[in-house]
């Protein structure tokens, strides 16, 4: 009788087991090619991870495309593992490669490369190499390599002083993008003017950076031509908040120095990413920090900002709001930026103003819609390229 109870409890014992591991197995993601599987971290996945490990490059979009974490996922990756290694929809391959119709966040956006057409942005742009896997509120430290394309605007003031204030971001061998309010009124009279900038920095504006065995180039120093600011910016409305950096010598990219895609319509992506050297919870920092934030409903936005007499146009995007995570002082001029699932950037805009403190809950960052300047950008190169007489 006694053997006959252990015989029955082991049978329940192994019916609960695999009752469990079969309710753990349930399929909880779909794969690229729209086959159910398992969200995993992807050393746990041994048909995907075996391509990694073998460096199987021919693999990788369809790897990127399984990624099956939240965005702004700090763990391991994990991926949805289903029957496949490739694309079983040849088109969904092309439009990686072509970078036709992309994923940004949990939406498909449309981002195109730029045009056969057009001569004077550079068409490899937006890829960054990044070796490593507290002014960004609530933000983040970047890895090295990370957001290559980051300049750190340098001024000069009465006295001789050399000052740090705005960021910036290259678009282009000769030219930086930054907002137009951190080269005029205030930021002149307290930092004196725009002298130049500095590329390829990580935490530090005149050495190389080592982290384990991984070490960057020194920073470049570039000295700046007069600065194009909008003809109709506005100081206090913030309108047309834009404003170009011609350099005097044509940067040489590196895997520390690129340029960031431009967009030329409006995407849909639910969430940016901010970068940069402004200010923190504990003050002012020194790495290059980030923030994911969110993007923010246009009638909200101009809701909330109409309370203190502040209206905004469709020129100007909002996002963040979120306690703790915003762009802040000293993040002027950077991008506002989203990649799609190919693992392009694109900055959709420029941080201009917010909050007189950062991070507030329901108070948006407002910023500069590239999109509704891309035109008169190309436009300044163009002319600037031309009266400098020099090759693009």
């Amino acid at each position: 009788m006694m053997l006959k109870q252990v015989y029955y409890s082991y049978i329940l014992y192994v019916f609960i087991l695999l009752y469990t591991v079969v309710l753990c197995q349930i399929p909880d993601c779909r794969t690229p090619n729209n086959v159910y599987g398992i969200c995993v971290e992807i050393q746990n996945c041994k048909r995907l991870f075996d391509e990694v490990v073998t460096d199987n490059k021919d693999a990788f979009p369809f790897i990127r495309a399984s990624r099956c974490d939240p965005y702004n996922h700090t763990g391991l990756p994990k991926v949805c593992c289903g029957p496949d290694i490739s694309f079983t929809n040849t088109s969904d391959s092309d439009d990686l490669k072509e970078g036709v119709t992309q994923k940004v966040g949990s939406v498909t956006t449309t981002l195109s490369p730029p045009s056969s057409e057009n001569t004077i942005l550079p068409r490899t742009c937006g890829r960054q190499k990044i070796f490593l896997d507290d002014k960004i509120y609530g933000g983040k430290q970047a890895s090295i390599g990370e957001f290559p394309w980051l300049a750190r605007l340098v001024y000069l003031s009465r006295d001789n002083r050399t000052n740090l204030g705005c960021s910036g971001f290259l678009i282009h061998s000769k030219f930086v993008l930054t907002a137009a309010h951190c080269l005029v009124g205030q930021y002149i009279k307290y930092l004196g003017s725009v002298q130049g900038v500095i590329l390829g920095v990580y935490n530090d504006t005149t050495g190389r950076i080592c982290v384990e065995q991984f070490c960057t180039d020194p920073p470049r120093n570039v000295s700046a031509l007069p600065a194009i600011i909008h003809p109709n910016y506005e100081p206090n409305t913030h309108n047309h908040d834009i404003a170009l950096i011609p350099l005097k010598e044509k940067i040489a990219f590196t895997n520390y120095i690129r340029a960031i895609c431009l967009p030329q319509t409006t995407t849909n992506a639910i969430d940016f990413t901010v970068s940069g050297w402004g200010r923190t919870e504990s003050g002012n920092s020194t790495a290059k920090l980030k923030v994911v934030v969110p993007r923010v409903n246009p009638a909200f936005c101009e809701e909330r900002y109409r309370t203190v007499g502040q209206s905004l146009t469709d020129r100007q995007l909002c996002a963040g709001g979120e306690q703790g995570y915003s762009a802040c002082t000293g993040d002027s001029g950077g991008p506002l930026m989203a990649m799609t699932k190919d693992d392009v950037w694109y900055a959709e805009g420029i941080v201009s103003f917010g909050a007189s403190r950062c991070g507030i809950e329901n108070w948006p960052s407002v910023y500069t819609h590239i999109p509704k300047y891309y035109d008169w950008v190309l436009e300044q190169i163009k002319n600037t390229l031309k009266t400098y007489n020099v090759d693009r």
